[in-house]
């Protein structure tokens, strides 16, 4: 993920609207979190804050897929690869917009396990 730049491992990473717009599908969702672990220090966090149940985004006038996941997905997702699920809340939307189709968006803090 920061090739060719070698970093330590971190304390903590923090993706905030980053995974539905960078994963086609539940497979680079699963890798992307791999790569996420293997940057952090054992006992890291990692906090993440997406839109669950996206379906597009409006750029101009293109509407753009995104990736379309589900609190259970994520949560499956994080225990999958070591983590620990410190919070995990969704917020379901309460506007109503032709730019953005989604159904809530998810705060998740978790630590890798050590």
């Amino acid at each position: 993920m920061t090739e060719p730049i070698d970093l330590p491992p971190a304390d903590c990473i923090i993706s905030a609207l980053l995974l539905e717009h960078i994963c086609k599908d539940q497979d680079d969702y699963i890798k992307y979190i791999r790569k996420f672990s293997r940057l952090l220090k054992p006992g890291g966090h990692i906090i993440i804050f997406g839109a669950v149940g996206a379906l597009y985004l409006t750029v101009g006038e293109h509407k753009i897929q995104v990736f379309n996941y589900d609190e259970e997905f994520a949560r499956k997702t994080l225990v999958g690869e070591g983590f620990v699920i410190d919070s995990c809340e969704v917020k379901n939307r309460s506007n109503v917009s032709d730019l953005i189709d989604y159904v809530g968006v998810i705060f998740i803090a978790a630590h890798k396990e050590k």
